[in-house]
């Protein structure tokens, strides 16, 4: 339907004006805050106990879809019920997000969809911070997974709360979750992936991940360099101790032969 109304604007603002004035309001729209906006669309099949309401949610702040279906319902009104408290729930989770500008190095990184702040969890586009810091490449919906052709290889379990990286399994208590069609991954685990530091000031509403500083080679300490040339002294002082017994020896036995 937005699709067809992004295609054909007249024709598609007259049908969404139709279908949020129905009378059929039963489902979706009951336990939502007054004055909320849905346009949907009901089906029944009392046969199989199936009510449906499928619909646009105009949420002041994060507009959502929502399909409720219901199957073997005993009768309508436990359906409608059961519809109402799912739709009130889904509208609640939406009222929880919040949405994060995302800073990488210093710089405000622009992406197609933001990080989104849910139960205290920042979930973050895994593809534009990985373009970012130049680390991972590629990322594929269906079989959830991403691959470092140079280094290593990442599968995400978007169901169970883990990802396998190199073959090493790491738990979280959140898994990775494709939202509108990207891959966002809890703050923790871009920690897992990347040799970053994650920052959430929930107080600006922006996450900061910066690099971590590289290590630097050790440098020899001033007492490490004085052990080293005082051992290699002492290597010079054992070639006389050892070629004086040895010349003693010489003139020892040339004196014998000289006596005989």
């Amino acid at each position: 339907l937005l699709q067809f109304n992004e295609e054909h604007p007249d024709e598609g603002e007259l049908l969404i004006k139709y279908l949020k004035n129905t009378v059929f309001n039963d489902r979706i729209p009951p336990l939502l805050p007054e004055g909320t906006e849905v346009a949907h669309k009901i089906g029944n099949w009392p046969a199989q106990g199936s009510y449906h309401d499928v619909g646009i949610v105009y949420h002041p702040s994060h507009p959502y879809i929502i399909s409720l279906f219901s199957k073997d319902a005993p009768n309508s009104d436990y359906a409608y019920q059961v519809l109402q408290q799912i739709s009130r729930l889904v509208y609640d989770a939406q009222s929880g997000l919040t949405e994060m500008e995302l800073v990488v190095n210093g710089e405000s990184l622009d992406t197609e969809i933001p990080p989104i702040l849910a139960n205290g969890t920042v979930y973050i586009p895994l593809l534009p911070l990985n373009a970012t810091l130049n680390r991972v490449t590629g990322a594929v919906p269906e079989k959830s997974g991403t691959h470092r052709p140079d280094q290593e290889e990442m599968v995400f379990y978007p169901d169970p709360t883990k990802m396998l990286l190199n073959n090493a399994v790491h738990y979280r208590d959140l898994p990775p979750e494709y939202i509108a069609g990207h891959l966002m991954v809890p703050q923790e685990m871009v920690i897992d992936l990347f040799p970053v530091f994650v920052t959430v000031d929930t107080a600006a509403n922006k996450v900061y991940i910066t690099d971590k500083p590289k290590e630097q080679p050790k440098q020899p300490t001033e007492q490490q360099d004085e052990s080293a040339s005082s051992f290699t002294l002492s290597e010079y002082q054992l070639i006389p101790l050892i070629a004086i017994p040895i010349l003693i020896c010489c003139l020892i036995i040339i004196q014998r032969n000289k006596n005989s």
